[in-house]
């Protein structure tokens, strides 16, 4: 459902011009970082201004970094999965001439890697092939698609060759072996020169021969004895050619400028072999080839399962030698010339729309990729590995004399068999290895098999007699941690709560994050059943609410009575839930957060509740808002979404009635995204919330 949502979406955006606003733009090609806004139309980019064009969909990355689609140029994802299993591995034929294999032909778009390379921003890949003398032919792909067909993005730009290495000892016959083995593939060769010079009729059917013919070589060679014996052979057949590994390629630096031979450097993470090689020898090889005038990408050797570490291996180069830009062009740029795509690798007017949006600096270890696209299309950055994460992140784990300790492990506040939450506990202290990005003191429960976390705010543990209002948030999955968040993107409440009280600039609260019901969601957030969607079962869900977990939390923690110290909030058919709240159960929830919500729902019956609830039966304040961005359809043709109508509607119902809590925003360039909702959610707070 989610890949077809964004398949519509990109699809809806490709009919009108893009506009990526307030970003970091990160050209490349030594172009310094720009402060402006990137337009996309179709596949293309179409230009950097600050100027939005008329009628373009806007998007606001304010705070986040735009940067080229990464290229790992020495890999076979898609045609292996998992290593120890023959029927999953397709990169390797037995035979040694393999000039006609296309790997292009053989990939998996639905291999479960795809998407964890997608996650660390790699969006276009160079499939080598790895088995034989002559491998086969490279493949350059894109890592998002339906079918083989739509991941490919350009001819072969070359025939993979496995450099022999020299035998180590004293041994004629492998030496035989090896002269054998170079002579066999320059007959090859020249036998597919010859080939091509044949007319056509006269030709046999060999396809290998017609693959090999005058193609560029990537030559798979590390040690100096291999890379200065390919100098040697490739310089007397006159064959242009790329060197991919080039561990020892440091020693051979003129040699290979002189070729003008490109780099393909995959051996950055790697021990000094030898004693006069420095610990850090291969770690500032990348520095040295380029100072020598040789262009060099970076890669991983064959890389499939930690292409994603494409951005690390960029920082050690530039920790050892490189500037920033040199580091970042190794995995975008230059790649991109090495193969032969030159409509991509840059974000200029006329380059290919494939780029990847970060919220830091791309180099920094911390920094996580949030959006991408790819040929003008917004894609899933959802994987395998997020999925476990969520999946597993808080299973109960037992040790020999039961559930273990905090300090231990990730233990789950599972509810008791009287229904009651159990004695509040803390997390560890210190993220585990793969990260949170939570912040604060934030407790776990479940309650009735569903999931509930509770911040906690800065003075609560030291302020013993102090009772603090409570926030009742909805799709709780996507409020405090990325790793729970559905799309990868939370709203980061706790870091804006964190933020504001301690600025004082809002009051000290306890925030519930409640998650959703998953596929029940619709069915819980919806007061009455739309024709098409169903739902209705709001009341159901607001008994939970008031009947069962607000009893538990009043129970567990210190918080203050009354309507006015407790509030619901949420977006989409959250902001539909937290406005029903408002009108049904005013008496405990008297502060109201609707963001962005659906009140085309149920042919807009939220709206002719409110405008038939009597005023006295209101809650005290209500956050309203929506983004200018957040959808297409404009059924009446006044030039305004109908999300923004049916916002307005509602709003001129409650000024009418002159609801004197009323907060309405209408917020320039967002859209209806948890990421908008994390730029907004502070304001949110502030206002249901202000300091005393």
């Amino acid at each position: 459902m989610r890949t077809l949502l964004l398949f519509l979406l990109g699809t809806a955006a490709w009919a009108q011009p893009v506009a990526l606003v307030n970003a970091t733009v990160h050209p490349g090609g030594g172009q310094p970082a720009l402060r402006t806004n990137l337009i996309l139309e179709k596949q293309t980019i179409i230009g950097l201004s600050r100027e939005i064009p008329a009628g373009a969909q806007v998007v606001n990355l304010s705070g986040q970094h735009l940067y080229p689609g990464l290229v790992e140029s020495d890999s076979v994802l898609g045609l292996s999965e998992i290593d120890a299993v023959r029927g999953g591995n397709d990169y390797r034929e037995i035979t040694d001439n393999n000039a006609d294999l296309r790997p292009e032909l053989s990939p998996s778009p639905d291999s479960e890697l795809l998407p964890v390379a997608r996650s660390g921003g790699i969006l276009t890949a160079a499939l080598q092939p790895i088995g034989g003398r002559i491998a086969g032919q490279v493949a350059v792909m894109s890592l998002w698609g339906w079918t083989p067909e739509d991941l490919q993005l350009a001819p072969s730009p070359g025939i993979v060759l496995n450099w022999p290495n020299w035998p180590k000892k004293e041994d004629e016959k492998a030496r035989k072996e090896w002269k054998e083995h170079l002579a066999e593939v320059e007959d090859r060769i020249e036998e597919a020169r010859a080939y091509v010079k044949l007319p056509e009729a006269q030709r046999p059917v060999r396809p290998d021969l017609a693959a090999l013919a005058n193609r560029r070589l990537f030559i798979h060679a590390d040690s100096h004895f291999q890379i200065e014996t390919a100098l040697e052979f490739c310089k007397r057949l006159k064959v242009d050619w790329v060197l991919v590994g080039g561990a020892e390629a440091a020693s051979l630096i003129p040699e290979l400028a002189a070729q003008k031979v490109d780099v393909i450097y995959t051996e950055i993470y790697r021990l000094p072999n030898q004693d006069y090689q420095d610990e850090d020898h291969y770690y500032r090889t990348p520095s040295l080839l380029k100072a020598g005038g040789l262009k060099v990408a970076l890669a991983g050797p064959a890389s499939h399962d930690n292409a994603r570490w494409l951005p690390n291996m960029a920082a050690a180069a530039w920790a050892h030698g490189w500037n920033e830009e040199d580091a970042i062009d190794s995995i975008t740029v230059v790649p991109c010339e090495i193969l032969g795509l030159t409509n991509q690798g840059r974000l200029a007017p006329g380059q290919t729309a494939t780029l990847l949006c970060t919220n830091g600096p791309l180099l920094d270890g911390r920094t996580q990729v949030q959006r991408a696209w790819v040929r003008g299309e917004e894609i899933d950055l959802d994987d395998r590995q997020k999925q476990l994460y969520r999946r597993y992140r808080n299973k109960p784990r037992l040790n020999s004399s039961g559930p273990a300790s905090d300090n231990q492990s990730m233990i789950r506040n599972v509810a008791t068999p009287g229904g009651r939450l159990p004695l509040e506990r803390k997390r560890p202290e210190g993220p585990p290895a793969w990260g949170w990005s939570m912040t604060g003191d934030i407790r776990y429960h479940e309650v009735d098999d569903r999931q509930v976390w509770v911040y906690l705010p800065p003075s609560y543990k030291e302020n013993s007699d102090k009772q603090y209002p409570v926030l009742y948030a909805m799709d709780g999955q996507n409020v405090f941690e990325r790793g729970a968040a559905a799309t990868g993107q939370e709203w980061q409440m706790d870091e804006a709560a964190q933020r504001a009280m301690t600025q004082g600039k809002m009051r000290e609260a306890i925030i519930v994050a409640v998650a959703n019901g998953g596929s029940k969601r619709i069915e819980e957030y919806s007061p009455k059943a739309d024709p098409e969607h169903g739902g209705g079962g709001a009341e159901k869900f607001a008994q939970f609410l008031t009947k069962d977990l607000k009893p538990q939390i009043d129970e567990t923690y210190r918080t203050a009575s009354g309507p006015e110290n407790t509030g619901v909030l949420g977006s989409s058919m959250g902001g539909l839930f937290s406005l029903y709240m408002g009108l049904a159960h005013s008496n405990t929830f008297g502060l109201v957060g609707a963001i962005s919500p659906s009140l085309w729902f149920a042919e807009k019956d939220m709206i002719a509740q409110w405008k038939d609830h009597p005023p006295a039966l209101r809650p005290a304040k209500i956050w309203l808002d929506m983004g200018d961005s957040e959808g297409q359809s404009d059924q009446d043709k006044n030039g305004v979404p109908d999300t923004l109508d049916n916002t307005r509607a509602l709003r001129d119902v409650l000024r009418s009635q002159n609801q004197e809590g009323l907060m309405y925003r209408e917020i320039a360039g967002a859209t209806h995204s948890e990421f908008s909702w994390s730029q907004r959610i502070q304001d949110v707070l502030q206002g249901l919330l202000p300091p005393a």
